[in-house]
């Protein structure tokens, strides 16, 4: 490990603090304040850091060490939009002096990480992850640092979990090396211990049982952690776990709380925590002007792109909440169905709560542009796909029409579902079960149905807590967020619109055939295209869904998820073996305006069958033309409830 000594000529001095204070935070994706206390903020956040430093340096101690737990490059409307660039002075300004990999920070690729890590002035770091074929780490992420602060010699290891790297886009399973945290650690600690550390404190991007397992598996005094400051759970949550009561520290999401930890060495002890306390950001924290100026230069960047056009429609759509609170609409078919195929393999239902839409217009006919997605779809929201009995999903729909014909945000827009109501008969029970449907098969009650859905549902909102006992397959972590899906969607349809070619030449095959295949032929050739790397991107996601469903589905065991993950045969056969199939699997990596945005979801059988995407005969191109397919049909009009 590359000892490291950062900070200002205090923490450089020799003389040994007895206590060390430790600023921790994680998960943060939303840079301004929210409406709700507490309204976090980075501008309000950076504020209450400058405070700790200057109650510090009034007493001649040395400044907070803040450490950052992973996770704020992704996803968020910003981030959509300048591909985490907004978090990049952020961070540099509050200011981190180390940081861990989290899940998110890879959503735009291998490559796009290590650019944002080119420009952050701290080091970022990953213990357990290596690539195969150096068995190194990026020369830009660490294993480990070793540096002194207030006099202290402190050991820093990063560690993940492995449930989270199948899920990833653009990168491929076989390119690298995972080492389990418990092993990693143990591996570790003796390593900077024998260099002189004096703690070794644990970054994470876990969930809470796996923190828990790290602190009750590592606890020797030579091989162990002394602190594991946490994040990817973005409750608030500190306590001492293991044996040792080491202590596990997440400190919630989005820049609304942050842990003010601190340590204290002794000498017949080891280190260990004196006092923990949490600092919410609400309105009475005062705003940092610096910082405000960096994130009102974004806001304004993104408030420039807001006019280009991503897609086009050849219908109205019609978003208006009098129509979307009450009945089946063109615009939620077309949304649901994109949800719907936006995992792999494709879900077998897809609904949400109306209450999502927000636009309240008719979006007319012609070109779409961010600006009417983000008016649209506010809010990043998060899915997950769930295992649902029959019987769950009839109760659920039951819920969706219970208020009818009042304009509430429960009524559902569905795909791969369709029944009808009868609104003058008793709420729960307005559903005509015969007419119910799953994909044009009736609902069998007992058997267990693939959904996706918004998470919000999921832990209950809107009345829907009938899904909470639900099955998870794929978690809020892991699966797509909806404005995701929408704009990768445009994204997928200008690929199959450049496959077509000049004068649509290619057009009936894109449409008919394998479109694997297909692309590999029409890309062949121009492998430097942006249309190769969105090829790439879509193989890789595709294989990452399937790996991480059939791990939910087989139960976890170890043996199953042996079996579940895809095989380098596998992807050799899915590749057709071709040497320009694996060449480069990063290629999709590389930021291009022409793509846009994330990994292409959806796999090839969701590209040839979703309803909703048109051929427009006349001009050879694959258009947004959603129809109403009768889905939820109302047997009596409104004024007859």
């Amino acid at each position: 490990s590359e000892l490291s000594v950062m900070g200002s000529e205090r923490e450089k001095r020799k003389e040994k603090e007895e206590e060390l204070l430790i600023v921790h935070f994680n998960d943060v994706y939303n840079v301004d304040e929210a409406e709700r206390e507490p309204v976090g903020g980075a501008a309000r956040f950076c504020s209450r850091i400058r405070q700790l430093q200057r109650a510090r340096a009034e007493q001649g101690l040395s400044a907070p060490l803040v450490l950052f737990a992973g996770d704020a490059f992704s996803p968020s409307i910003m981030s959509t939009v300048v591909k985490g660039k907004q978090m990049v002075p952020v961070l540099n300004k509050l200011p981190v002096n180390y940081a861990c990999v989290g899940n998110h920070d890879l959503d735009f690729g291998i490559d796009a990480l290590h650019k944002l890590i080119d420009e952050c002035e701290f080091p970022w770091l990953l213990s357990n992850v290596k690539l195969c074929a150096t068995n190194q780490p990026r020369a830009d992420v660490r294993e480990s640092a070793l540096f002194e602060w207030g006099g202290r010699s402190i050991g820093l290891i990063a560690l993940i979990e492995k449930e989270w790297l199948d899920t990833l886009a653009c990168i491929d399973p076989d390119d690298i090396a995972y080492e389990s945290f418990v092993d990693c650690a143990r591996r570790l600690a003796p390593e900077l211990r024998e260099q002189g550390a004096e703690i070794v404190i644990a970054l994470t991007h876990m969930r809470v049982p796996n923190d828990e397992q790290l602190a009750a598996q590592c606890t020797d005094e030579r091989d162990g952690v002394d602190l594991i400051l946490a994040g990817h759970d973005h409750h608030y949550d500190v306590k001492p776990c293991g044996p040792n009561d080491v202590y596990v520290c997440k400190s919630g999401t989005d820049f609304q709380a942050l842990t003010e930890l601190r340590v204290r060495f002794g000498e017949s002890q080891r280190p260990h925590v004196a006092r923990a306390n949490k600092h919410e950001i609400t309105k009475e924290v005062p705003v940092d002007g610096e910082m405000a100026t960096v994130v009102r230069k974004f806001r304004d960047i993104v408030g420039a792109k807001m006019d280009k056009v991503i897609g086009e429609t050849e219908v109205d759509l019609d978003a208006r909440f009098t129509s979307v609170r009450t009945a089946e609409t063109n615009i939620g078919n077309f949304l649901m169905d994109v949800l719907r195929g936006g995992v792999s393999p494709p879900a077998d239902v897809a609904f949400i709560n109306s209450g999502t839409l927000r636009a309240d217009c008719i979006m007319e006919r012609g070109p779409l542009r961010m600006v009417d997605i983000v008016r649209l779809l506010p809010m990043m929201d998060d899915t997950v796909v769930l295992s649902v009995p029959g019987g769950t999903l009839l109760a659920a729909m039951e819920n969706g029409v219970s208020q009818y014909p009042k304009l509430e945000g429960r009524f559902p827009q569905v795909s791969g579902i369709s029944f009808s109501f009868d609104p003058r008969k008793e709420a729960g029970s307005r559903i005509d079960a015969e007419t119910f449907q799953v994909n044009g098969k009736a609902l069998e009650r007992e058997k267990h149905y693939r959904v996706i859905t918004k998470d919000y549902l999921f832990q209950g909102k809107d009345g829907y807590d009938c899904l909470s006992e639900c099955k998870v397959l794929l978690d809020a972590e892991s699966a797509p967020a909806l404005p995701t899906l929408v704009r990768n969607y445009f994204v997928q349809m200008k690929v199959l619109n450049k496959m077509a070619g000049v004068g649509g030449a290619n057009v009936e095959a894109a449409k008919e055939q394998d479109k694997s295949a297909v692309m590999r032929r029409a890309l062949s050739k121009r492998r430097d295209d942006a249309v190769y790397k969105a090829f790439q991107a879509w193989k890789l996601q595709s294989a990452a869904n399937e790996r991480a469903l059939k791990k939910r589905e087989d139960g976890g065991d170890e043996e199953n998820k042996e079996n579940g993950a895809a095989t380098k045969d596998d992807h050799d056969h899915d590749n057709g073996n071709d040497d320009d199939s694996n060449n480069n699997n990063n290629d999709c990596n590389e930021e291009s305006e022409d793509l846009g945005l994330l990994a292409l979801q959806p796999d090839s059988e969701a590209l040839r069958r979703l309803p909703s995407c048109k051929l427009h005969s006349s001009l050879k191109r694959f258009n947004v033309h959603p129809e109403i397919e009768g889905r939820i049909v109302c047997v009596a009009p409104a004024s007859s409830s």
